[in-house]
């Protein structure tokens, strides 16, 4: 344990409780959403209320026998049945609710559906989509492979959509394991599994498991490159770390190409250590060490291996990419100041970007572009703008699921004849007013707003953050700074649910040891 003054540490605290209490503040005095008719400040409330209630449980609840008691191997093998529990209720989900979408998921379907069938024709269709979106291309791949096996399984539905949603079902699983694992490192059995209740309800029967998309896929990378960094930091051997950094950067790079948000963490992890290493440098002390270009040299071998791997997978499937077309980071930071979509999708930036011949134009137009609408906005302007973009990033359950646009359910495929199939239905879509999605968006709403109050208490103790704590706040920080700057939609936070819910759960640990240190100094008196 730290004990020692951390000016870091210092600065990750107050930078994430102001955030946080930012937050707060908003659901309470500007969002003004309703649920089930209950106006958002009171859902809030009620959200901070029973935070209350499940911390005071937690506390006046002796350890857990189980504890003491029970083996790894036995807690494993309760996780694994959870974990089979929630792959049997996502496949109920799935095949009751699936359906197909346009936008983005449209076009890696049709994509990875031309790819598997050879068919030239199709990729080449595909080649404008793709040259304009080539982090699409890894997912393409990855599914494409999926689609192989509808040769030997046959298809439930003849277009492999369910197919693909259940294979992604498996990193969403995945994820749940994995932040339990990474919960228990830190605390004990009781609050792990909170921790995976929490992400049970909002990760792992997210609406968002139906469409195959680098959302749902892409939700293991975080919490996993996080996981594999505490896994580095409790290891003396050098070969294994080693190992865990070529792994770490490899995976880091997939992510990236899957969903390059993902890479936040990997980057949080180098700033923490890099400014803790220039630290020691500063103070004069030893820091360099035999190992330690071992350590780096694993890394770019990871980088490097996996960015080889990922050409030779894309330039087989054949696509057509023009590299001039690519939109580049000017373009989704033009998009995070558009005033009419308060830094969402718009259709107008997409037609203005895409219409310069070379890239050097199109870059030199955007940045023109975002330098006018900062002037436009003033600074008063702007914060405005910073707040309805927060509205519109953070304060969603259910990740922004249906809004985007009529094409959203492209395709409802015919119901099953069950009752069951009805109430899926009418649970996870929000075409019709007359379903009963808005008890369930109001129940995942309750439990958002549970994980949004908890956060900041991540970081209520007196003990200076170990640097893996450090890692998951500034992780946390570095996706908001990013949706704040860049285009907002709350469904970019699903990748991060895992995150979020660690930290949450991290303040109630240490709500519980605040009032365990309460109460013996009531003893005591």
């Amino acid at each position: 344990m730290e004990v020692k003054k951390d000016w870091l540490s210092g600065v990750l605290k107050v930078l994430l409780c102001f955030s946080f209490v930012y937050l707060w503040v908003m659901a309470l005095v500007y969002v003004k959403k309703s649920y089930c008719g209950i106006p958002g400040a009171a859902v809030f409330l009620i959200a901070a209320l029973l935070d209350g209630i499940l911390v005071w449980c937690v506390w006046k609840k002796k350890k857990l026998k189980s504890d003491q008691t029970t083996t790894i191997k036995k807690e494993n093998i309760c996780l694994l049945c959870a974990s089979l529990v929630l792959l049997a209720l996502q496949f109920v989900v799935i095949w009751n609710a699936v359906f197909r979408t346009a936008w983005d998921p449209g076009a890696v379907w049709y994509g990875a559906h031309f790819v598997e069938m050879g068919d030239q024709d199709g990729i080449n269709s595909m080649g404008y989509y793709f040259s304009v979106y080539p982090n699409n291309l890894l997912l393409v791949w990855i599914y494409s492979i999926v689609l192989k096996l509808n040769d030997v399984i046959g298809t439930p539905i003849a277009n492999g959509t369910m197919l693909l949603a259940l294979f992604q079902c498996i990193f969403v699983t995945g994820a749940g394991a994995c932040l339990y694992k990474t919960v228990r490192h830190f605390t004990d059995q009781k609050i792990a599994w909170i921790a995976y209740g929490f992400y049970f309800i909002l990760g792992g029967l997210s609406a968002w498991i139906m469409i195959p998309y680098s959302d749902s896929t892409g939700i293991i990378f975080p919490v996993f490159l996080f996981w594999l960094y505490v896994k580095l930091k409790e290891t003396e051997s050098a070969k294994k770390k080693c190992v865990l950094l070529f792994l770490m950067f490899f995976l880091c790079y997939i992510g990236f190409e899957i969903k390059p948000m993902a890479a936040i963490v990997v980057i949080a992890i180098v700033a923490v250590e890099g400014i803790h290493f220039a630290g020691r440098l500063l103070k004069k002390q030893s820091v360099w060490k035999k190992s330690l270009l071992a350590y780096c040299l694993a890394a770019v071998l990871g980088l490097g291996a996996a960015a080889g791997g990922v050409s030779a997978v894309v330039g087989s499937m054949h696509f057509p990419v023009v590299t001039d077309t690519v939109l580049g980071w000017q373009h989704h930071m033009m998009l995070g100041l558009n005033k009419d979509t308060n830094g969402g999708y718009s259709q107008a930036d997409f037609d203005y970007s895409t219409s310069f011949s070379s890239e050097e134009e199109q870059h030199a137009a955007e940045l023109k572009e975002i330098g006018k609408r900062l002037k436009d906005f003033g600074v008063g302007g702007y914060l405005q703008h910073f707040v309805k973009k927060s509205a519109r990033n953070y304060f969603d359950g259910c990740f922004g699921w249906g809004g985007l646009g009529e094409t959203f359910y492209t395709e409802i495929f015919p119901e099953r004849g069950t009752v069951l199939c009805s109430l899926i239905r009418s649970l996870y879509y929000d075409n019709t007013e007359d379903t009963l999605y808005r008890y369930q968006a109001l129940f995942r709403q309750i439990l958002w707003y549970m994980v949004l109050v908890l956060v900041p208490f991540s970081v209520f103790t007196k003990r200076p953050l170990d640097k893996k704590r450090q890692v998951a706040v500034l992780s946390v920080l570095g996706l908001m700074l990013y949706l704040q700057i860049f285009e907002a939609h709350a469904r970019y936070l699903y990748t991060f649910v895992p995150i979020f819910v660690f930290l949450a759960t991290e303040g109630i640990d240490n709500l519980r040891e605040y009032l365990n240190q309460k109460s013996e100094r009531r003893v005591k008196k």
